[in-house]
C-alpha cells in the first residue's frame, strides 16, 4: 500500500531552483511506478511505453513537465532530459528572435490598435519559424504545438501574454495560424479584433477551412456598395453561423465547402442591391 501511495503522490513532476532536485524526484517516482506496475501485473513490469516529447512550463506558480500526448503516464528519464534541452535552447533563442523583431519596428506597435495585425503577424511568422527549428532538432511531434507555444511565452518578454495559453485560443496561437498567409491577404481579412473574433467562433474552429475561404477570398475587402466594411464582416460571420449551425462541414470538400461560401456570399451581396 504504501508503494502505491508513493507513485501516485509523485506522478507529476514539479520543477525548482536550480532544476536539479526535478531529476531525482523523476526517477524516483518512475522506479515507483514500474516497480508497482510489476506487482499489479503479477511479477510482469509492462513495457508499453511510448516516448514523447514534454515541455517544461509555469504552472500554478511551479515549473512542471507536461505533454499533451503522454495522456498522463510518467515521463520517462530520457524524455525529462530532452525537455532540459529543448528548455535551454528556448532560453537562449527567444531573445535572438524578439531581437528580430525590434529590428523590423515592431516593438512600437506592441498594444497599438492600428498596428496589431502587423505585430502580431510578425511573431507569427518568427514563430513560425522557431517551431521547425525545435521539430527538426528536438523531433517534437506536431500534437505539442499548444505547449510549444506555452513554453515560448514563459521565456517572451517583447510578446508575453499575461495567461497561459490555452490550446487554439491563445494569442500566440493566433498570430502563429495567421503567418501561414502571405501578409497582404492578412490584413484584406480585417483588423486583429476581427481575426480573433473569426478565429473563436464555433465554425471555424470546427472547421479551419473557413477561416482559409476568408484569406483566399478576401470577402471582407469587397463589401457591397452602402455597406462599411466593418458591418459586411458582421453580416457575414452571422451568415455562416447560421448557415452551417447544424452542419458538419468537416465532411465536405474543400471544393464544396468553398462552393457553399460563395453561394451564401452571393446571395448577401444579392440582398444588399
Amino acid at each position: 500500500m504504501l508503494l502505491r501511495i508513493s507513485a501516485a503522490g509523485l506522478r507529476k513532476v514539479l520543477v525548482s531552483g536550480s532544476g536539479r532536485r526535478q531529476i531525482d524526484l523523476t526517477y524516483l517516482s518512475l522506479i515507483l511506478e514500474r516497480t508497482a506496475s510489476k506487482f499489479h501485473n503479477g511479477g510482469c513490469a509492462t513495457s508499453s511505453m511510448v516516448m514523447v516529447m514534454p515541455f517544461i512550463v509555469w504552472q500554478h506558480k511551479m515549473r512542471v513537465y507536461r505533454s499533451y500526448a503522454s495522456k498522463g503516464r510518467l515521463m520517462d528519464p530520457s524524455e525529462v532530459k530532452t525537455a532540459d534541452a529543448v528548455d535551454r535552447f528556448l532560453r537562449k533563442r527567444i531573445p535572438q528572435m524578439e531581437r528580430v523583431l525590434a529590428g523590423q519596428g515592431l516593438s512600437a506597435l506592441r498594444g497599438k490598435r492600428e498596428g496589431a495585425v502587423k505585430f502580431w503577424y510578425g511573431v507569427g511568422v518568427e514563430l513560425r519559424k522557431l517551431w521547425a527549428e525545435v521539430q527538426e532538432k528536438f523531433e517534437v511531434p506536431d500534437a505539442e504545438l499548444d505547449l510549444f507555444l506555452w513554453a515560448v511565452n514563459d521565456h517572451a518578454k517583447l510578446f508575453k501574454v499575461t495567461t497561459p495559453p490555452e490550446p487554439k485560443r491563445s494569442l500566440l496561437y493566433r498570430a502563429y495560424f495567421t503567418a501561414q498567409f502571405p501578409e497582404e491577404t492578412v490584413k484584406r481579412v480585417g483588423t486583429w479584433t476581427e481575426w480573433i473574433r473569426l478565429l473563436d467562433s464555433k465554425r471555424a474552429k470546427a472547421d479551419k477551412r473557413i477561416v482559409e475561404w476568408f484569406a483566399d477570398r478576401a470577402i471582407t475587402s469587397q463589401p457591397p456598395n452602402g455597406c462599411t466594411r466593418k458591418k459586411w464582416f458582421g453580416t457575414l460571420m452571422k451568415a455562416i453561423t447560421a448557415r452551417f449551425e447544424r452542419i458538419d462541414t468537416t465532411v465536405l470538400t474543400k471544393g464544396e465547402l468553398y462552393q457553399r461560401l460563395d453561394d451564401l456570399v452571393a446571395g448577401l451581396r444579392e440582398t444588399k442591391r
